[in-house]
């Protein structure tokens, strides 16, 4: 439907090409997720959750550090990548596998 409202010239939720003040993004966001009955989260948690699934989906560890803007993998390990019990014991059957 977001499509339809905009072209791909078009920020998402702006509907404008000029820049947008910090503060009116952040409102349209939360006006947006209201609208569509999704809970709140900052703009940090979507990064940490981003970074995650990332890592949970295979994604290169170097190649997300870069589209993070990271100086070094070592800052995206540290800081923004969360493996659960899970993700843990999937990696440890990849190790079993290959036995």
């Amino acid at each position: 439907m977001l499509k339809q409202l905009c072209s791909d010239e078009i920020f998402f939720l702006t509907c404008s090409p000029k820049p947008t003040e910090p503060r009116t993004y952040t409102e349209r966001y939360r006006s947006f997720l209201k609208c569509i009955n999704v809970p709140y989260r900052s703009f940090h948690t979507l990064r940490h959750t981003f970074a995650t699934q990332c890592v949970k989906s295979g994604v290169d560890v170097k190649s997300l550090s870069e589209l993070l803007g990271h100086s070094s993998v070592k800052i995206t390990l540290d800081r923004y990548v969360h493996s659960d019990m899970q993700f843990k014991k999937q990696q440890l059957e990849k190790l079993y596998l290959t036995l």
